[in-house]
């Protein structure tokens, strides 16, 4: 054998007595392999599998107070598929342990008790950035369990949104998306109060961040005019509530198909018969003021324009009204300028 070979081969386990030399990393790589694994399956859906392959890896990590945070990290995973398998029936029905399927209240517990573990060990010893935007998301997820649950821990869920949105604003900037989403949430949240006014002022700081960072047609635009137009709806303010029913109608229509299931959410689910009450108050609004003696042309006009809007609502039952009433809208402007 030549002797640069030799001297190769002698190199080479060199290298391999110095690698199995080296000593062992704090988290440990079957650890890792079960919590890669786990990733993966929740990605494809496949919660009960996850659930397993996390818990798995929890229980063979080194337990070194060096790998706290990773652990942490895996609890919180963990807590997320407990939630996410309280959600979801046919998937709890494969994770049974011999005692029978877990019910969705025992998911709930073991996803509260999972992220609560792993936020107190974050909040210990958080330093970075990414520490805090990492207990933000914990945050968040232990809100969502607190909605999710058959009588919903409303106060505790907001107290959670605020910090996290405090968080994120400290963190990221006031106006973050992560943000945007704490708003929707406090949104819902104080909605279910009957608080329309605070609930639409979150709706509405939602909008406005989404606004600037998304495109004019983004789908999360919809969303947020959709949850205004229900609060305007309840706080029976139905011209306002129009305004905001018919944005989010355009910008659902813009991302057809997509979009299809909110649109019938919006017009089956959530305000129904919309488009002939809002007709229906608007004619008599502008009835009402039309029989009195002294007219201001502008709320004339503004009535006029809310009543075509309505009328245009309908689809083609309502063409003729809305054009006859654009005809007037024309006389109106002319005698203005007059």
């Amino acid at each position: 054998m030549p002797k640069s070979a030799v001297v190769n081969v002698m190199l080479a386990l060199f290298a391999a007595v110095a690698m199995c030399c080296q000593p062992v990393l704090a988290i440990d790589s079957v650890a890792e392999a079960y919590a890669a694994q786990a990733k993966r399956c929740f990605d494809r859906g496949q919660i009960w599998h996850a659930t397993r392959l996390y818990k798995d890896a929890i229980d063979h990590e080194v337990k070194d107070e060096n790998d706290e945070l990773y652990v942490a990290t895996l609890r919180n995973n963990l807590g997320e598929c407990y939630r996410r398998l309280a959600l979801d029936e046919k998937q709890r029905a494969q994770y049974d342990l011999g005692d029978g399927p877990i019910s969705a209240e025992d998911c709930s517990l073991k996803a509260e008790s999972e992220l609560k573990t792993a936020l107190e060990k974050k909040e210990e010893r958080a330093g970075s950035r990414t520490d805090f935007l990492y207990i933000a998301k914990g945050l968040e997820n232990l809100a969502a369990v607190y909605l999710e649950r058959s009588v919903p821990k409303l106060t505790d869920a907001e107290a959670l949104y605020r910090k996290a949105l405090a968080i994120r604003e400290s963190k990221d900037g006031i106006d973050n998306v992560g943000c945007a989403s704490d708003y929707l949430k406090l949104g819902d949240i104080l909605l279910s109060g009957d608080q329309y006014s605070e609930s639409i002022a979150n709706y509405k700081k939602a909008l406005s961040i989404y606004s600037k960072t998304g495109t004019l047609r983004d789908p999360v635009l919809g969303v947020c005019h959709q949850k205004i137009a229900i609060v305007y709806n309840k706080w029976n303010k139905i011209a306002q509530a129009g305004q905001h029913y018919d944005k989010a109608v355009l910008v659902f229509n813009a991302n057809l198909p997509t979009t299809a299931k909110h649109l019938e959410i919006l017009k089956e689910r959530d305000l129904p018969d919309f488009p002939q009450i809002s007709l229906g108050q608007a004619d008599a609004e502008l009835r009402e003021f039309s029989a009195k003696g002294n007219k201001n042309p502008v709320v004339y006009r503004s009535l006029l324009v809310n009543e075509i809007a309505a009328a245009k609502r309908n689809g083609k039952a309502g063409e003729p009204h809305a054009r006859y009433l654009e005809a007037v809208l024309r006389q109106a402007a002319a005698l203005r300028t007059r």
